[in-house]
């Protein structure tokens, strides 16, 4: 495995599943504290304080004004042209021009300090936690469709919108890794680079899927569109959250990075060490084969299935996804499975049987991503029914 030294790349993240956290303590954040105050909304109830999951710090509770608050402080990196407090910003600027996702409303901030307040959603759940649960339904995956697509026709200024490229997937890595990703990668994530330097047929899918991506019309994307991104209220409507790598880009991205969400919960949801069970297809009794790994997978992706249809007939609804745009939305999924396989790893030495059946069926998606297209509901349909 090859290594050369190079800056971070702002892949490592932190999944969130709708956990609640003791908050930080507010004495240290005094930019907080008077961005509150100066919004009307006084100050925070302390024994009403919670905190959610998530890389950035973040306070929710009700505030003495009677208003509920969700705050999150995003670090800056002043060097750059954009980080993340600054993509979050473009993109609730140019969404108080008109149009766009249903999103909280924003209401105000403190670019010094990165401090950003959101009304607060209560009853609000990710789409992680409502899927983990069973509870994810079809209808709040077509209403997610619908947002996405809202934001593929989001108008904006594009001089205040990020237009660099995504990070990843990164084709340099496929030769030499940055230092400090070598250097902060544990065994089992250095396993699965090792996986992918390895695989020459999977670099050829990554390089192809790099370049179709430059060719595509750049439209504004979230570029970081996980299940928990999607917040789903007490009332069914489904609205998008985080934008820290907002930027214009490949709408099949975001597409695909749902639908890899998907087929991701579905192998994150096979349990190796409970009794085989038919209808749930998760459990898989003492004596565990790959083929029983990979007839689970098969089971899970026919539950799935009818989640991805809907998210794309949603899609639709609002705005065209053409069969190029679904191949390559497709591939993004497969490689969706490479990249939570990485983040997974963090804290293991070695892979298990499971991280590497996800790996499998990644690069089955991506290396046959327009028969894939059709097997995980993303083609088009025609005026017969039939898939293109």
């Amino acid at each position: 495995m090859s290594v050369i030294a190079g800056r971070p790349t702002g892949a490592e993240r932190e999944p969130r599943f709708g956990s609640r956290f003791e908050p930080g303590d507010l004495a240290g954040e005094p930019a907080l504290t008077t961005l509150l105050s100066d919004l009307g909304l006084g100050r925070f109830e302390p024994d009403r304080l919670e905190s959610y999951g998530g890389r950035n710090d973040n306070w929710a509770g009700a505030t003495t004004s009677g208003r509920p608050v969700f705050v999150k402080k995003i670090p800056r990196d002043t060097g750059a042209p954009f980080d993340g407090f600054t993509r979050s910003i473009a993109f609730e600027t140019n969404r108080a021009a008109g149009g766009g996702p249903p999103s909280p409303a924003c209401l105000g901030w403190h670019a010094a300090s990165g401090v950003l307040v959101f009304e607060l959603v209560a009853g609000a759940r990710s789409g992680a936690e409502l899927l983990a649960d069973g509870k994810f339904e079809p209808r709040h995956s077509r209403q997610a469709g619908r947002a996405t697509a809202r934001l593929h026709q989001l108008p904006v200024d594009p001089a205040n919108v990020d237009s660099s490229a995504c990070p990843l997937p990164s084709v340099d890595w496929l030769t030499a890794l940055p230092w400090n990703v070598f250097a902060t990668s544990s065994m089992a994530q250095l396993e699965a680079l090792r996986i992918m330097q390895d695989d020459h047929e999977f670099g050829d899918a990554v390089r192809r899927l790099r370049q179709g991506e430059k060719r595509a019309p750049a439209v504004p994307i979230h570029a970081d569109l996980r299940l928990d991104q999607l917040l789903v209220c007490a009332d069914g409507q489904v609205s998008l959250v985080d934008w820290e790598e907002f930027r214009l880009g490949d709408p099949a991205r975001d597409v695909g990075t749902v639908v890899g969400e998907f087929l991701y919960q579905m192998t994150a949801a096979i349990r190796l060490d409970e009794p085989a069970d038919a209808d749930t297809g998760t459990g898989m009794g003492s004596k565990v084969t790959d083929d029983d790994i990979v007839n689970r997978c098969i089971a899970g992706l026919r539950r799935q299935r009818p989640l991805v249809r809907e998210f794309c007939a949603g899609y639709r609804e609002v705005r065209e996804f053409s069969g190029d745009d679904a191949v390559r939305a497709t591939a993004f999924a497969g490689w969706h499975l490479f990249d939570r396989l990485y983040v997974s790893a963090r804290e293991k030495s070695r892979l298990s049987p499971l991280n590497r059946a996800a790996a499998g069926v990644g690069r089955t998606v991506m290396l046959r991503a327009s028969d894939a297209a059709g097997l995980l509901g993303l083609s088009p349909v025609d005026g017969s029914g039939e898939r293109r």
